[in-house]
């Protein structure tokens, strides 16, 4: 994998991650269904990291690049990106050209995006480095626990 692959891979995820919110904002102004938008706003934003940290891994390898370099990278770009596509998609809202017409008698009437974005940008990186806390914990545990044998030896 390159480099322009891994920017490719974190962008495709990012356009994924608005057309699920999209798709559950459609659902919500036509149906008036709330639930589905809400379970995409907090779940979301809290998957992702998640896939990203299960293939972390490989993508080291690929790359040839550290954890933390690529972990500070990953953040930067999601970050960036998550930006780009907030205040694209909250302009278009704005002037009314964004495909899901918002209704002005519902609760959030366009600004799920604008908390979505903030959301998924501080999300990634709070769950990232929750779950880098949690693994650094246990190999320390770890290492702890295969030391303490030898020593009774």
């Amino acid at each position: 994998m390159k480099k322009s692959e891994f920017i490719t891979t974190l962008t495709l995820m990012q356009i994924l991650a608005w057309v699920a919110l999209s798709v559950a904002d459609l659902v919500e102004e036509n149906l008036y269904n709330s639930k589905i938008l809400v379970g995409v706003m907090i779940i979301l934003p809290m998957a992702i990291p998640v896939v990203y940290f299960v293939f972390e891994e490989k993508l080291c390898e690929q790359l040839k690049i550290s954890k933390l370099k690529m972990n500070v990278k990953a953040s930067i770009i999601w970050i960036i990106e998550t930006i780009i596509m907030s205040i694209i998609i909250i302009t278009l809202i704005n002037a009314d050209k964004w495909f899901i017409k918002q209704n002005l008698l519902i609760f959030l009437n366009g600004y799920e995006y604008m908390v979505y974005g903030i959301v998924l940008a501080i999300m990634f990186v709070f769950v990232l480095l929750f779950m880098k806390t949690v693994e650094f914990i246990c190999t320390k545990i770890e290492q702890k626990a295969n030391k303490e044998p030898e020593k009774q030896s």
